[in-house]
């Protein structure tokens, strides 16, 4: 036989001889089936071998029926507390109030911007009267006054410049060109 084919050390023994330091080791591993519960409390030679295989053996066996199950057996009972979720906006509204409580006290009411005693130019868009020396939008009939003289003035400028010729020997619908 070849000497890869010979039979080594591992396979001549009977059983993975470092079972029980891996498995040890592996109980101190994170992101591993093993843990501690999994070791015995006392070690000795073969005990976690031992333990291994009852642990094995006790899955094995059938579980015993048990008896019928309650609600109130099955699930423990607890009182409903209910948790505050609006605990957060609650204590910035109480801080709102104390701090505009706080202005109005020392600062003799809201807080305005300093020149703010008498309305400026721009801030009377809020008048009764409706008057704004900034006011937006422009008139809808000045717009179609405009409309009006600018047609006018087209019609105008047509005359001045006179009846329209086309160019070249062709005659238009007249028969005149402008070469006559």
């Amino acid at each position: 036989a070849p000497h890869y084919a010979l039979p080594s050390l591992c396979a001549e023994l009977p059983e993975y001889t470092n079972a029980e330091a891996d498995a040890i080791a592996q109980a101190f591993r994170s992101g591993n089936f093993c843990s501690l519960k999994d070791i015995p409390n006392r070690l000795g030679c073969g005990s976690v071998a031992r333990h291994r295989f009852r642990k094995v053996l006790k899955s094995r066996e059938p579980v015993a029926a048990c008896g019928s199950y309650s609600r109130r057996s099955a699930f423990s009972e607890f009182e409903y507390i209910p948790s505050p979720y609006s605990m957060a906006e609650s204590i910035r509204r109480q801080e709102r109030l104390h701090h505009e409580s706080q202005a109005e006290r020392f600062g003799g009411g809201a807080w305005r911007a300093a020149g703010s005693a008498c309305p400026l130019r721009h801030e009377a868009f809020g008048r009764a009267d409706g008057f704004s020396v900034y006011q937006s939008e422009p008139d809808p009939f000045g717009a179609a006054e405009d409309q009006a003289l600018r047609q006018k003035w087209l019609q105008d400028a047509a005359i001045l410049a006179g009846p329209f010729r086309p160019a070249g020997r062709n005659k238009g619908r007249a028969g005149e060109s402008s070469s006559e």
